[in-house]
């Protein structure tokens, strides 16, 4: 949670110098696959689910084709016993390619919205990805997240790792 604390100090203080940048908002809505890697005392397996999620974003063009995009947005993951809540943090900068064309990374962190026994509640995954514009209104956009941080407690969990990542795959529209 201080890293979390850490993150939104910085992106208050840096508001400021955005504020004054060309800047749209919209809502996005779309298709989500998480996947739970775990690999160490002797086991290693991979385990899915999908689901859904939908946000809010605001771009802010930081040179002429350069932006930093946040993200906020709830997701939910379904599998055949439980479900999964989460808030999804992207903090993407986006560097237009060709008009209409981008690719996008940065840093994700995701903060679980129910307890689960022996699973940390905040992670850190590390996003790339690419969108394409339609019209000056609406674009679809499509991102890979690699975990970065173990998801296991470890006292539960002694030496071994869990990570997530995450596939998504969506539509937003931008109101100018």
């Amino acid at each position: 949670m201080k890293n979390l604390f850490s993150l939104f100090v910085v992106v208050f203080l840096s508001y400021g110098t955005l504020a004054a940048q060309d800047k749209t908002f919209g809502v996005s809505v779309g298709y989500q696959y998480v996947g739970a890697v775990v690999d160490g005392g002797g086991y290693s397996g991979f385990d899915g689910a999908s689901g859904y999620y939908i946000g809010v974003f605001k771009n802010f063009h930081v040179i002429e084709k350069l932006s930093f995009q946040p993200e906020v947005a709830f997701s939910q993951t379904f599998s055949q016993s439980e479900s999964m809540s989460q808030i999804m943090l992207p903090m993407l900068l986006k560097y237009e390619m060709t008009q209409g064309f981008s690719v996008q990374g940065g840093p994700l962190m995701g903060i679980a919205l129910e307890e689960s026994p022996g699973i940390k509640s905040f992670g850190v995954a590390f996003a790339i990805g690419a969108a394409y514009d339609f019209s000056e209104l609406l674009f679809f956009s499509i991102r890979y997240a690699f975990g970065a941080s173990n998801q296991l407690e470890d006292q539960v969990f002694p030496g071994v790792t869990g990570r997530y990542n995450y596939f998504q795959a969506g539509l937003a529209y931008r109101f100018l």
